[in-house]
Order: structure tokens, then C-alpha cells, then sequence
């Protein structure tokens, strides 16, 4: 009668081969994360202002990059140019509409993995940007700044990504062109293992 014991030492080592290879998740750490964004006035000068409050998740998947996703979300209400009535303004229906539209959101997957001029990885993500009720596909460039564990013992990783975007492709037509139509935004975040 054959011993069971290799049979189960090839299970044991193919599950432990597979769980190698399983897609890591990771949550947004929303103390560690930055959306900055430009808009020009009247061509004198840019505005710069953030949203203060951002989240989502991250999924890393090393045996497929194109497997990977990212899901963000950011809060309206937070943001802040520095001037208390300009950011209620643009939180009015004028601009982004907080109360009817309290989120903007991106969701994507990666379409491919190229690399910048210092050899660190840049995710081509392609999904859904929503924002002032409107949605349209966008591809992200991702890049990963750094990987490692942290402090606590967690897995974290960084990215940065610089989108320039139209406001009023998201039907943000207000005061075009004395305040720009184009806007750069920058997101740079961190995200760490549950």
C-alpha cells in the first residue's frame, strides 16, 4: 500500500507555490497620501490647491502585472486652496458640486508595465475616472516609487502619478478660459497591507 506522506508533501508545496504567487491587496493610507492639483487665472499666475481626504485599494499582482488594479476615491468636500470662500465656491454648482457629487473617483486595471529613466516601474492603468457625475476612460501612468516593509511590519508600497485633465470634458465649464480649462493634477500615495 503506497505512504500518502509524498502525495501530501507535493500538495503542501504546490498550495504554498500558489500562495506565493497570489495577488497582494493593499489599502490607501490616506495620512501618507497627496492630490495636488493646478489651474491657471487669467494667464497671470496658477492656483494651487489639494484634496485633503483620499482612499482606496491596490492590487499588486507580480505574476501578472496586467492583473493589477487600483481603486481611489476622493472627497470633495476637502479641499483647500488656502482661501476659505474660493473653496466653498468650488464646492458650490458652479464647479464641483459637492452635495450632488461628494466623490471623485478612478478605477482601473493595468494595461502594461514600462519603465521610467531610473528603471522603477510605471503601470499603464486604463479605467473609469468619475467625477461631477461624468465618467471617462483614462489611462493613468503609475509609477512605483518604492516597495518594502514598514515600520509596523507591513508590506507598503508607494506610487506617483501626474494626469493632466479638462474640467470641462466633466462638465465643469465655468469661468473657461479666465480660470484654464486644463488642470494638472498630481497624485502621489501610499498603500499598506491590511
Amino acid at each position: 500500500m503506497p505512504r500518502p506522506f509524498p502525495l501530501l508533501v507535493a500538495l503542501a508545496l504546490l498550495a504554498s507555490n500558489q500562495a506565493q504567487a497570489a495577488p497582494a491587496q493593499y489599502v490607501v493610507d490616506g495620512a501618507h497620501t497627496s492630490v495636488v492639483f493646478s489651474v491657471g487665472h487669467l494667464g497671470y499666475s496658477f492656483t494651487y490647491g489639494m484634496f485633503k481626504e483620499a482612499s482606496g485599494r491596490v492590487t499588486l499582482d507580480p505574476a501578472n502585472p496586467e492583473g493589477s488594479r487600483f481603486e481611489l476615491a476622493v472627497k470633495v468636500a476637502s479641499i483647500s486652496t488656502g482661501n476659505e470662500a474660493r473653496d466653498k465656491h468650488l464646492m458650490n454648482a458652479d464647479f464641483f458640486d459637492a452635495a450632488k457629487f461628494p466623490e471623485i473617483t478612478f478605477a482601473g486595471q493595468t494595461q502594461g508595465v514600462t519603465r521610467d529613466d531610473k528603471g522603477r516601474d510605471v503601470y499603464q492603468v486604463k479605467g473609469k475616472l468619475t467625477m461631477h457625475g461624468v465618467s471617462k476612460e483614462v489611462t493613468l501612468p503609475v509609477r512605483l516609487l518604492h516597495a518594502g516593509e514598514d515600520q509596523q511590519g507591513k508590506a507598503r508600497v508607494g506610487f506617483h502619478c501626474d494626469l493632466p485633465i479638462k474640467r470641462s470634458d466633466y462638465g465643469m465649464n465655468n469661468s473657461i478660459p479666465a480660470i484654464s480649462d486644463s488642470v494638472g493634477v498630481t497624485f502621489s500615495f501610499e498603500a499598506a497591507s491590511p
